[in-house]
């Protein structure tokens, strides 16, 4: 991407926002932009970016903290035969959102499963994590515990059929089974499943132990209580895997001042499914 003496002005602005921009980013490159309110950082560089890959009909799936690029560009886009999607995970916009349910690319019969589970725990995991709470012995059971419970309601169809093979699904289940439970449920499970492997690390632990386990990492998830993000996680309006069939633009629109929802966010379960590649 090449910037060749780029000047804006915004309407009805006195001075201009930029001056004679000019760089040049070479594939694999990153570059910093840097700049207050109304800098021209998106109308000028990001907006500019996204016009350019609509010209040369590559997909994109970008981050959006105002919803300004969504509001300005999405059209253009549809205009060159773009689908457009938007996941919008600040508090008061969920309603407005498509909706992305990760499972969705879950089945039971998958050989892979074992390893999908591994990468949405260890998303969860890494995304609810800050640096005063790691402790490494917490961390890893909580991520077991989310491991083998996402690959159970992955598994059976009685969530698919009741709607809660989802993470708000995980939640309620984690939120309301005490160990005593997890051994019921999991007692008709076979030896060599994957998800009866890692039960029973779980289960090596005492009971008091292993109701920490679950507290911890249904608190993980505890933000997934609220209705309007239970709604968006919960069905499949948004593809990961079609952009790189058709052309799509996919905006993440989140808050650039809170963490609150960053489990769903930017480096998030969605960013690792892609660098991790499910479908090539």
């Amino acid at each position: 991407v090449t910037f060749d003496h780029v000047h804006l002005t915004y309407a009805k602005a006195k001075e201009e926002a930029l001056t004679d921009i000019h760089f040049e980013a070479k594939k694999g490159e990153t570059i910093g932009i840097i700049g207050g309110t109304g800098s021209g950082k998106s109308s000028g560089i990001l907006k500019t970016e996204i016009y350019q890959h609509i010209r040369n009909g590559d997909s994109v799936i970008c981050t959006d903290t105002k919803g300004s690029l969504y509001e300005e560009t999405s059209a253009v886009a549809k205009a060159h035969g773009y689908i457009t999607r938007v996941l919008m995970l600040k508090a008061t916009w969920f309603k407005n959102s498509d909706a992305f349910n990760i499972f969705s690319t879950l089945h039971a019969d998958d050989d892979d499963l074992d390893a999908k589970a591994d990468i949405i725990a260890q998303a969860i995991i890494k995304n609810t994590t800050g640096k005063k709470d790691a402790d490494d012995y917490w961390e890893k059971n909580e991520f077991n515990c989310l491991k083998f419970t996402i690959m159970y309601i992955a598994s059976t169809a009685k969530f698919k059929k009741d709607g809660e093979d989802n993470l708000p699904g995980v939640f309620k289940f984690l939120s309301s089974h005490t160990p005593k439970d997890l051994e019921k449920v999991m007692g008709s499970i076979p030896d060599d499943s994957p998800i009866k492997q890692c039960y029973n690390i779980f289960a090596m632990a005492k009971e008091e132990i292993q109701g920490q386990f679950i507290n911890g990492a249904a608190t993980r998830l505890s933000k997934l209580a609220n209705k309007y993000l239970k709604e968006v996680l919960s069905h499949d309006e948004i593809d990961f895997t079609l952009p790189m069939r058709r052309k799509c633009i996919y905006y993440i629109v989140l808050s650039d001042t809170s963490d609150a929802y960053k489990l769903v966010g930017r480096r998030n379960i969605t960013y690792d499914v892609l660098r991790n590649g499910w479908e090539e």
